[in-house]
């Protein structure tokens, strides 16, 4: 494709979402509560430009924002985020061969994705509002590599430690080009004008001052995306990946457009055509529902379109190629070359909240289908601050043989001669709150709210299903992350293991080309009822209590999820790691028989590891092969209240001992092997 072939395809996509776009208007108007005539006041007043507009039923009735759908979305958001927040991550390994790294490779990709990506968290409420309010939501996954130009200083003591013999170089005047060929050499970001003059102020001055790049940033990214805003495929897309291609749109200033030159590879001749056609002026096309209200063109931004299509060769390889083009400069691409992210794809993954039909663009939003039931909601509440304007304060009648101008709370009209009182309001039937909340009832059941215990097991289904397919489109972005790391990350390299109370850092290594992994998140929607999750682990241990007679369920893990579903996070501030527990409990133990050695009377806490315990007492009366506690024991023998310390201490520990062993024999009814 030329450039002027993108740029009519451009056009021609958008022209084609147009429809699309207007009902996602229409969907952030709903959410936003926002219609036209509206004042500020939340009343509605006859409009002076439009003469022909009268409020009804009265100049200043209600005109209230009920947002309802805002609160639907809003919920719907919390319960996916906190889904794709609490979710496990876990590596599923292809072949056989990966099942003893799949592990290893979870537990990198959660520290990758949680602590390295540090736009997530943004990015995941964004791509949650989008999947609600307009049905359909777009991630791109990028590898970026954030480069800063740093000024160093070089001396000629710290090029001679690099390059042996500059000095002499340097003094002899006919070699001066190896000088610089040994800078260009060693210092390969110099070009050939910028080393001359290191050399030659190296000559002068004895230092020079050169800019080195450095790299910032080296990972991969996540952006959401506004689809038929900032992402525009065809209306008739029914699998991204099988477009004929998709358009990315940026709008820049001057200052982001002149730094893409270097993180990018924009042609600075490119660039400066581009500011020299002006600032564009279709910003306002991004629409009232991204909440821009821009009108007038729009001085200090460049609109950047990054364009991306598929391409067959004639030996049936197919290739992503891109290009960066901006339409008032039609005879030249900014960049333009291959897509060479594996496996072969565009680098987004579009997520759809409904499937009811092929094409992804049939998928509605949340504010489509309660439209209505938001707008009755509203005549209710309308009507019922209405009524109360008119009683608080309700139409007088005196006399006067005219017409009324109008009607409402507070306003006088003409009566009969003589007549003075009040206009009698319709009696109401009290109907309106149990219309209001019948609907909500309707709207809160249609969308997996439990309306009351009957509803249980269908809100259930209905919200697991839900996330499940929320889930499923963060599983496409994550296999695109390790994908772009197996291919551009570094071989090797330390991270934190999450979730362990102080964990050392572990090495990983990118490991083998071939080796092949699938991701998938588990998550259970009933994780978010505290009570459930409660009874849930009381239920795992007791079954682990009766049936584990082999000593293969791990008490510490129990533990440590048991208090993270209380208090998330919790552990690794409460929960020592197992090696420092026993190190803590020997410490302990050494302090108590130093109090006892010091004519203390010291008792036990029952909450002890009597077996260890005893196991330094043990060690300190009896000491080691190499230096026996000969004085221990002769003290022992001579200070009968020093002994009778050590003694009582060994009972209570031996009675904490037998407790515990008395508590396995009344669950088995006989002492267990182990003991």
């Amino acid at each position: 494709m030329n450039i002027k072939e993108v740029i009519d395809a451009f056009n021609n996509v958008k022209s084609g979402l147009n429809p699309w776009i207007q009902k996602s208007n229409e969907n952030y108007n709903t959410r936003m509560c926002i219609w036209s005539p509206q004042n500020s006041d939340g009343r509605k007043h006859n409009s002076l430009s439009d003469k022909a507009f009268k409020a009804v039923p009265w100049d200043g009735a209600s005109d209230l924002r009920t947002h309802v759908v805002d609160e639907l979305i809003n919920s719907e958001v919390a319960i996916k985020t906190n889904a794709l927040n609490n979710a496990k991550l876990q590596a599923i390994p292809v072949e056989v061969g990966d099942l003893q790294r799949a592990k290893l490779v979870s537990m990198f990709m959660d520290y990758l994705t949680k602590s390295r990506m540090t736009e997530l968290p943004r990015e995941k409420v964004l791509s949650a509002n989008y999947f609600e309010e307009k049905g359909l939501c777009a991630v791109g996954v990028f590898w970026e590599s954030e480069v800063a130009w740093v000024k160093r200083i070089m001396t000629i003591e710290e090029i001679e430690l690099v390059i042996q013999g500059f000095t002499d170089k340097m003094a002899d005047p006919d070699r001066f080009q190896d000088c610089v060929d040994d800078i260009q050499v060693n210092f390969n970001a110099l070009s050939s004008g910028r080393a001359k003059s290191v050399v030659r102020d190296l000559m002068k001055k004895g230092v020079a001052e050169y800019e080195q790049p450095e790299v910032q940033r080296e990972q991969p990214v996540v952006r959401t995306f506004s689809i038929g805003n900032d992402l525009l495929v065809p209306v008739d897309t029914y699998d991204l990946q099988k477009a004929p291609y998709v358009f990315r749109v940026d709008y820049l200033n001057e200052f982001e457009l002149r730094q893409k030159i270097r993180a990018y590879g924009l042609k600075p001749a490119w660039v400066d055509k581009v500011i020299e056609k002006g600032s564009c002026y279709d910003v306002d096309n991004k629409s009232a529902w991204e909440k821009s209200y821009i009108t007038t063109p729009t001085k200090g931004l460049y609109k950047i379109i990054y364009a991306y299509w598929k391409e067959v060769d004639d030996k049936g390889f197919v290739t992503v190629k891109f290009a960066v083009v901006n339409e008032a400069v039609q005879d030249s691409a900014g960049a333009e070359g291959v897509c060479d992210y594996r496996p072969v794809r565009y680098p987004f993954v579009i997520m759809q909240r409904e499937e009811i039909s092929r094409r992804i663009f049939e998928s509605r939003g949340i504010p489509e289908i309660a439209h209505c039931w938001q707008e009755q909601i509203k005549i209710e509440r309308d009507s019922r601050i209405d009524r109360a304007n008119m009683t608080t304060c309700p139409t007088m009648i005196a006399p006067k043989n005219r017409m009324p101008d109008r009607i409402g709370p507070g306003v006088t009209i003409p009566g009969m001669i003589g007549e003075v009182g009040f206009l009698q309001i319709p009696p109401g039937d009290g109907s309106s709150l149990e219309v209001e909340a019948n609907v909500m009832r309707n709207m809160r059941r249609y969308f997996g709210r439990m309306t009351s215990p009957e509803d249980q097991i269908e809100t259930q289904q209905m919200q697991s299903a839900n996330v499940r397919r929320w889930l499923q489109g963060w599983v496409e972005v994550y296999r695109q992350i390790w994908s772009l790391y197996k291919q551009f990350g570094p071989d090797e390299e330390f991270f934190r293991v999450l979730g362990q109370p102080n964990p050392a850092p572990q090495k990983f290594a990118k490991g083998d080309d071939n080796e092949k992994f699938d991701f998938y998140l588990d998550y259970d929607v009933l994780n978010n009822d505290a009570e459930i999750v409660s009874k849930r682990i009381e239920q795992v241990i007791s079954v682990a209590a009766q049936l584990d007679k082999h000593g293969r369920f791990d008490t510490d893990a129990a533990m440590m999820l048991a208090i993270d579903s209380i208090m998330p996070g919790a552990t690794e501030q409460l929960i020592l790691p197992a090696r420092q527990a026993t190190r803590q409990e020997e410490i302990d133990e050494q302090d108590t028989i130093a109090k006892i050695a010091a004519g203390m009377d010291v008792d036990i806490d029952e909450k002890v590891n009597p077996q260890l315990r005893l196991q330094v007492l043990q060690n300190y009366i009896n000491g080691s092969q190499a230096i026996p506690a000969t004085d221990v024991q002769e003290r022992m023998q001579k200070d009968k209240a020093f002994n009778a310390r050590i003694q009582k201490h060994a009972k209570q520990l031996q009675f904490v001992l037998q407790q515990q062993q008395n508590a396995q024999i009344g669950k088995f009814g006989t002492k267990p092997g182990n003991m």
